[in-house]
């Protein structure tokens, strides 16, 4: 029989979409790393992933660049980034919701039907 390549996981079901799980623990990662840097008052380490395509890894390593003008600085930040009330406004709500206690959450009041 031949077999069938495709992206993503097999139309028949009962598979874990591996992707949903890269894109998952990357928004842990920056949203870790969004408050470290904040918290160390490092927001030029912030602002220059949008000098390119950079990892948080690329971000650190290449700050002697950056501090030297070898590599220029972002042309377009977004706006919630201009400013630090902007990105500590966004981060704001995470930080609430982590403070939700998981063992008082009732599947019913999440409307889940389970």
């Amino acid at each position: 029989s031949a077999q069938r390549v495709f992206r993503g996981v097999p139309l028949t079901g009962g598979a874990v979409f591996a992707k949903d799980n890269v894109y998952l623990a990357g928004l842990l990662a920056v949203h870790t790393f969004f408050r470290w840097a904040l918290k160390q008052r490092r927001m030029d380490l912030l602002r220059h992933l949008f000098a390119g395509k950079l990892t948080l890894h690329d971000v650190v390593a290449l700050e002697p660049h950056f501090a030297s003008g070898a590599i220029a600085p972002p042309r377009w930040l977004p706006p919630w980034m201009q400013h630090v009330h902007g990105l500590a406004g966004k981060l704001a709500f995470s930080l609430f919701a982590n403070r939700i206690h998981m063992g008082r959450v009732q599947a019913e009041e999440l409307s889940l039907g389970l």
